[in-house]
């Protein structure tokens, strides 16, 4: 499973009776509706500013008690053993950096083999601009490749 910012909430529905994943490629994911962090407020100069984030929270999950579900924000499971290994690609001046980081963290924690990368430099999106930032380029050809031979791998 690939892709960008709602993809993290996908590999935990795999426990639901979802289809079984192999690996995860998370670029800049949203994965905690519920807790601030630093990057919440450093960012906001180059990144998503706090209010406009917030709106977008209330598009995608307007159920504001339904946030704290795991499924939601897979940053509060509890158990996170069995998920899939992966790569987790943040941007470094993006608002959602520390939670998609701390969700790499928790992975590690639960014995998941998962990589995190800081893109330095680039901001939220940088993976749509690939014709004209050549480094978001670079970071998104390396994370296929990443994919590609995980998935041969687990063959």
């Amino acid at each position: 499973m690939a892709g960008l910012p709602g993809s993290g909430k996908s590999t935990l529905a795999m426990r639901l009776g979802g289809p079984a994943l192999r690996f995860q490629l998370l670029f800049y994911p949203k994965l905690d509706f519920v807790n601030e962090y630093p990057s919440h407020t450093e960012n906001q100069a180059v990144g998503i500013p706090r209010e406009i984030s917030r709106i977008f929270d209330d598009c995608y999950l307007p159920d504001h008690s339904r946030r704290s579900d795991p499924l939601a924000s897979p940053c509060l499971a509890t158990d996170l053993r069995g998920m899939p290994s992966g790569l987790i690609v943040t941007a470094d001046a993006d608002t959602l950096r520390d939670e998609a980081e701390a969700y790499g963290q928790a992975l590690r924690l639960a014995g998941v083999e998962v990589a995190t990368l800081r893109a330095i430099g680039q901001v939220h999106g940088f993976a749509s601009m690939t014709e004209v930032v050549p480094s978001a380029r670079l970071i998104v050809q390396a994370a296929g490749s990443l994919l590609g031979v995980a998935l041969r791998i687990s063959h």
